[in-house]
C-alpha cells in the first residue's frame, strides 16, 4: 500500500500515512494520537505506544466522524530510515509557515509602539506556533481592568484559532496580587502536567505582572519545569526576569513608560495572532489604567 498525505484522507477505507506524533491521550489502554505531516493532521487510534515527537508509519482503516476522518490503526511502526528526518523537517516547516503573524495596524502609531512592532510580531508567532503544534496555553492575567482586558484580548484571538479545542487546551486564570507567587506557579505547573494530553512543552502567558523581583522564584520554577513563558507587562521590571523566560514585551525596553499599558500591548499581539476585534478592549485598558495615551487611542 502506498503512502498518502494526511490531507488526502477524505473517505473511509484502508490507508497508509507517515507523520510526526504531536499529541497523545490514553484511554483504557488505547492510545489516541494526533499525527501530522506537511499537509495536515489527523487523529489515529492504536494500541502501540510511542512518545510525542516520534515519526511513525500507520496502516489502518479511515472512518468518518462528522466532517472529519480518523484512522484506526492495524499496524504502527517507528520510522527509522531517511524518511524520519525528512518528515520531521517537513512538519517543522509547515508549522513554521502557519506560525507567521498577521499584519495589523497599530492603535497608537508613535515611536515607542513602532519600536515594539517587531516584538508584537514575535510574540504572536510564538503563540500561533503553540496553537498549531497542539500545545496547551495558560493565560494568567492581573485582576485589574488593564490585566483583564489584556487577558480577554489574547483569549479571544487564541479561541478563534483553536476553535472547539480551546475547551481542553486553553486555561484562563486571574492573578489578584501584582506578584507571581511560588504557590501559584506550582499550581500552574501541576495543572498543566495533569492535563490528559501529552504534548511538547506548554506555553504560559503572564499579563500585567510577574516581571518584578518578588516573582523571580516563580519564574525559576517554570524554567525548571520546561514551560515556555512569555511576559507582557508595562511595570518596572527586575533585570533578571527576562533572563528566566522565553520572551518579554515591555515598553520599558523601547524608551517607553507605564502609560503604554498591558491591555494596549496585548491587544496588538492579539491582532497579529488572529483576525479579531480588540480595539475596544485596548481603549478600556488605557482608560482603566488612567494612561496619558487615552486621547491618542480614541
Amino acid at each position: 500500500m502506498s503512502r498518502i498525505k494526511i490531507e488526502s484522507v477524505s473517505s473511509e477505507g484502508p490507508v497508509k500515512i507517515i507523520g510526526k506524533i504531536m499529541r497523545i491521550r490514553e484511554s483504557k489502554g488505547l492510545y489516541l494520537y494526533t499525527i501530522a505531516d506537511e499537509s495536515g493532521a489527523i487523529e489515529v487510534a492504536g494500541y502501540a505506544q510511542f512518545p510525542v515527537g516520534d515519526v511513525v508509519s500507520v496502516k489502518g482503516e479511515a472512518k468518518a466522524h462528522g466532517e472529519r476522518h480518523a484512522v484506526y490503526a492495524t499496524e504502527m511502526d517507528r520510522v527509522v530510515d531517511e524518511r524520519r528526518e525528512a518528515v520531521s523537517k517537513a512538519v517543522e516547516a509547515a508549522v513554521e509557515m502557519e506560525s507567521t503573524p498577521r499584519d495589523a495596524k497599530l492603535l497608537i502609531d508613535d515611536e515607542v509602539m513602532g519600536a515594539l512592532d517587531e516584538p508584537f510580531g514575535e510574540c504572536a508567532r510564538r503563540i500561533r506556533r503553540a496553537i498549531f503544534s497542539f500545545r496547551p496555553i495558560l493565560i494568567r492575567y492581573n485582576g485589574d481592568a488593564d490585566g483583564i482586558c489584556a487577558g480577554l484580548a489574547l483569549k479571544r484571538a487564541i479561541e478563534s484559532l483553536m476553535g472547539i479545542e480551546a475547551k481542553q487546551r486553553l486555561l484562563f486564570a486571574q492573578n489578584n496580587p501584582a506578584i507571581y507567587s511560588e504557590g501559584d506557579a506550582l499550581r500552574d505547573v501541576s495543572t498543566l502536567r495533569m492535563l490528559p494530553d501529552q504534548t511538547e512543552k506548554p506555553l504560559v502567558l503572564l499579563l500585567d505582572f510577574a516581571a518584578n523581583s518578588e516573582s523571580l522564584e516563580a519564574l525559576e520554577l517554570h524554567q525548571g519545569a520546561g514551560s515556555e513563558v512569555i511576559i507582557i507587562d508595562h511595570h518596572p521590571f527586575d533585570p533578571k526576569a527576562p533572563t528566566l523566560i522565553d520572551f518579554f514585551v515591555s515598553p520599558m525596553t523601547c524608551n517607553g513608560n507605564s502609560n503604554y499599558c498591558t491591555g494596549l500591548l496585548a491587544g496588538e499581539v492579539a491582532k497579529r495572532v488572529a483576525e479579531v476585534e480588540v480595539e475596544e478592549l485596548q481603549r478600556i485598558a488605557l482608560a482603566g489604567d488612567k494612561s496619558r495615551l487615552v486621547e491618542s487611542g480614541e
